[in-house]
C-alpha cells in the first residue's frame, strides 16, 4: 500500500502549489498525526462526526472511564442509556454498538484494512452502518496512512480549497485531484491551515 511520506512530501508541496508555501511560511510544518488502527480509533472517528474536535474527545474520555479496555465486547456489554450518559447521541450509540457487534462477530476483520486497497478499505467499511466515507476516509488517512486520500466530504478542507484556491465548492475534488499522488499531505496541511487560524491543536 501507498504509505504517507512524512516530512518530505509536506516540504514539496509548495512546488505544486503554491497555497501550500502560503501556510508553511506563516505556520509552519505540522506535526505528522496518526492513530493506531482498529476499533477503538474508528469508534472515536465516528465520535467526531459533525461535532467539534473537543465534544468529541471529552465524550471519549467520559466513555473510557466507564469500561476497562475499549473493545468490541466492553461496548457491547454497556447498556445504550450508560453509553449516552457519556454525551454520545442515540444515533452514534447505535453506529458504534453495530460497529463492536460487526467485529465480534466477524463480519468485518479490522486487521486486514492496512492490506487492503485504499479503495477497498473505504469500500469494507462503508458497508457498516454510520461508516459514511467521511469517516472511512478520514481512518484510511490517520490510522492506515495512506498517501494520496483527500476527504471530499470534509467541511473544514472543502472551505479551506474555496477560500485559499478561489474555486466553487463543486471544483473542491477536481483541485484537490491535481495535487496527487499526495493528497493526503495536502489534507493535512489544510487542516494544519483551519487549526492554526482558530490558534487550536489537532487531537491524536
Amino acid at each position: 500500500m501507498n504509505r504517507l511520506i512524512k516530512d518530505i512530501t509536506l516540504k514539496e508541496l509548495p512546488s505544486i502549489d503554491s497555497i501550500f508555501a502560503t501556510i508553511i511560511e506563516r505556520y509552519g510544518i505540522p506535526e505528522m498525526q496518526s492513530r493506531p488502527e482498529g476499533f477503538e480509533s474508528l469508534s472515536r472517528i465516528i465520535l467526531e462526526q459533525q461535532v467539534s474536535l473537543m465534544s468529541a474527545q471529552a465524550n471519549y474520555e467520559k466513555l473510557c472511564a466507564k469500561i476497562d479496555s475499549f473493545s468490541p465486547k466492553e461496548i457491547m456489554a454497556i447498556s445504550d442509556d450508560e453509553l449516552r450518559d457519556t454525551g454520545v447521541s442515540r444515533q452514534k450509540t447505535s453506529y458504534i454498538k453495530g460497529l463492536s457487534t460487526s467485529i465480534f462477530e466477524g463480519s468485518i476483520d479490522m486487521n486486514k484494512l492496512s492490506k487492503a486497497s485504499p479503495s477497498v478499505a473505504q469500500e469494507t467499511l462503508i458497508t457498516i452502518k454510520g461508516i459514511d466515507p467521511w469517516t472511512a476516509q478520514v481512518y484510511i488517512v490517520f490510522c492506515l496512512q495512506v498517501a494520496d486520500i483527500f476527504p471530499q466530504g470534509d467541511i473544514a478542507l472543502s472551505n479551506r480549497v474555496v477560500e485559499l484556491c478561489g474555486v466553487q465548492k463543486t471544483e473542491v475534488q477536481t483541485k484537490s485531484e491535481s495535487w496527487s499522488p499526495h493528497r493526503t499531505s495536502a489534507a493535512l496541511l489544510l487542516w494544519h491551515h483551519y487549526l492554526s487560524i482558530r490558534c487550536r491543536k489537532a487531537i491524536t
